[in-house]
């Protein structure tokens, strides 16, 4: 079971992020190699790449902070000797998402965050993380469609579902075990999820034959 809570989370992996040190200047927490007033003000999504077991706090922090943040969790039944019990685990160990600009004041109360290693970047500049991807991952997470952690795939026969709770949402056709899913991916953290297609219509987008169902 997939469970959302009310926090946002920049992520990244194999790709350089900040990092946090004792003696690091205010100037070098805004943005590597920037000047503090070239700090990027594009109002989007971000990834920051989080220290292992620190997610929930550091999603707390920020939200006290009045910064938007999401962050994915994945419902886990954990088995002990006496009892049994439900534990939300983050989808994406190591990362979360923010919805903010990245003005000066913003990136440094983030980097003053405890447990935030840094923002995912590319050349030294936060990446800024596609709309459309972390809205298809609410939906498939507020709607609790059935899903898991899928390797990341990039390439392939890319569909639209139709109908239902999932409408609109946009991923990667596959067959597996003879059941179809469609993979959604974060391509700024390079994790994918897959997400049951049973009872939903697809459309291939940019196509205009008809659909076929894997074999």
């Amino acid at each position: 079971m997939v469970g959302l809570t009310n926090v946002n989370f920049e992520f990244n992996q194999g790709r350089k992020c900040d990092s946090v040190g004792e003696a690091i200047s205010a100037a070098s927490l805004l943005a590597p190699g920037l000047p503090i007033g070239e700090a990027s003000s594009e109002f989007g999504w971000y990834a920051l790449q989080i220290r292992g077991r620190f997610e929930k706090k550091v999603a707390a922090q920020l939200q006290d902070k009045a910064i938007e943040t999401f962050l994915p969790l994945l419902r886990q039944v954990h088995q002990w000797s006496d009892r049994r019990r439900d534990v939300d685990l983050p989808l994406f160990p190591g990362y979360a998402f923010i919805h903010s600009d990245l003005c000066p004041e913003i990136r440094l109360r983030v980097m003053q965050t405890a447990g935030v290693m840094g923002f995912v970047t590319i050349n030294g500049r936060p990446d800024r993380v596609d709309d459309k991807q972390i809205e298809d991952l609410q939906i498939i997470l507020e709607q609790k469609a059935p899903c898991s952690i899928h390797p990341f795939l990039r390439v392939g026969q890319r569909v639209r579902i139709r109908g239902g709770s999932l409408e609109g949402v946009e991923g990667l056709l596959v067959a597996q075990k003879s059941k179809n899913m469609v993979l959604l991916s974060i391509d700024a953290i390079q994790r994918s999820i897959a997400v049951s297609l049973e009872g939903y219509d697809l459309e291939i987008i940019g196509a205009s034959a008809p659909w076929n169902k894997p074999s």
